[in-house]
Parts: C-alpha cells; sequence; structure tokens
C-alpha cells in the first residue's frame, strides 16, 4: 500500500502542465488525457517487475464504487480493498492541496466533504471512516526528517511544488522567484538525489523524508 500510494501519480507525466494549468473546465479531449492518468501509471510500473503488484493497486487510485471513477469505471464488487484505501486517501490529500481551478480545504472542511462523497456512494464509507478516525488519532508532532540537510529550504520548497505537478513557472510564481531560479534549483535537488528526473526526485526525497 505505501509503495502504491507513493507511485500512484506516475501517469500524470503523460499529461501537460497546460492542462493541468487549466484554472476551469476542462475540454472533452483535455478530461480524456486526465482520465487516462491510472491507466499510464499501471503500465509504466509494470515496466519495473518489483513494481508490478504495487502498479496495479496504483492504477485504483481514481476508481469510485459507483462506477464514476475512471479509468475502468468498476463498481464496488471490482475494485480491491487496497484500492478502495488508497482511493480515500488520495482524495483527502488532494482537497487539502490548492489546485488552479479551487484553493485548499481547511483539514475539517476536508474531512466533512470525504464523508459526504462516500455517503453518496463515491468511496468506501468504512474506509473513509477508518481514515478520518486514524488522522484524528495522531496528534504528536512527528521528528525531525532525517537527512533533512541534504537539500536547502528552498530546495525542498521548489521540489514540493514541482511534485504536485507545477510547472517552472508556476512554482516560480508561487514562491516568488524566477522560473530560471527554479530550474537552477531543479538542477540542484536532481544532482543532491542523484536522479534525473522529476518523478524521480520526488519518490526518493518522499523515501528520504525531504517532503
Amino acid at each position: 500500500m505505501y509503495r502504491a500510494a507513493l507511485i500512484h501519480g506516475m501517469g500524470r507525466a503523460s499529461v501537460p502542465n497546460m492542462i493541468w494549468d487549466t484554472p476551469g473546465k476542462l475540454s472533452v479531449s483535455a478530461w480524456e488525457r486526465v482520465r487516462l492518468v491510472p491507466y499510464w501509471t499501471g503500465r509504466a510500473g509494470r515496466q519495473i517487475g518489483s513494481l508490478a503488484g504495487e502498479a496495479e493497486v496504483a492504477s485504483y487510485a481514481y476508481e469510485r464504487p459507483d462506477g464514476s471513477g475512471y479509468y475502468r469505471e468498476t463498481k464496488a464488487g471490482g475494485i480491491p480493498i487496497e484500492g478502495r484505501i488508497l482511493a480515500a486517501a488520495t482524495a483527502l490529500a488532494s482537497l487539502c492541496v490548492q489546485r488552479p481551478w479551487r484553493d485548499a480545504f481547511a483539514d475539517d472542511a476536508a474531512e466533512s466533504l470525504l464523508m459526504a462523497e462516500a455517503a453518496a456512494g463515491r468511496y468506501d464509507v468504512d474506509v473513509a471512516r477508518a481514515l478520518l478516525n486514524k488522522s484524528r488519532s495522531i496528534k504528536t508532532k512527528l521528528p525531525p526528517a532525517p537527512l533533512a540537510s541534504l537539500l536547502t529550504e528552498r530546495e525542498r520548497d521548489v521540489l514540493r511544488w514541482i511534485s504536485h505537478g507545477a510547472s517552472n513557472k508556476v512554482a516560480a510564481q508561487k514562491l516568488s522567484i524566477s522560473p530560471s531560479t527554479v530550474r537552477t534549483h531543479i538542477e540542484s535537488v536532481f544532482r543532491k538525489l542523484e536522479c534525473s528526473t522529476r518523478a524521480a526526485a520526488t519518490l526518493k526525497a518522499t523515501q528520504l523524508g525531504l517532503l
């Protein structure tokens, strides 16, 4: 489950940033490309033999028990419990992050919306309840992440934005710096983490507790 969660967004790389940055409703063709994100996640993950099982779970991240999800449009009986857990967790995490088309929801609002969606049949109700009970039970502050000094604070800020799919231009706007400065920080992150792609840097930084 943990590894499936880390790779569930790999397929986002198949969609141009101009689509992710769209502030309003997507066109039919753009939405069709977004719908195929979990397909490409599964396909890419299966190319790595050791992640084949995790890739299969990850490909269910956007399926919904009422059949309104994608890309399979599978209903409750066809979604494994791991997929239902990942779908609810992914939705909750997404609600708490700002998107070009909406602001981030406060924690309480995100939890209420998740439960409302679950009650409407779009998430597993038992999974949603367990997820929210678990999140509320964690009150202690996590210890400082190991190896935090590997990246500078600004490099971590840049990596955090690009891990959400932001382009250099968007990350620059959010951090009030120039796109060229963002590019310089990304190159530094790649060098320090010994990675050559944004997806790989995000995955390694997450494993090291840097994000």
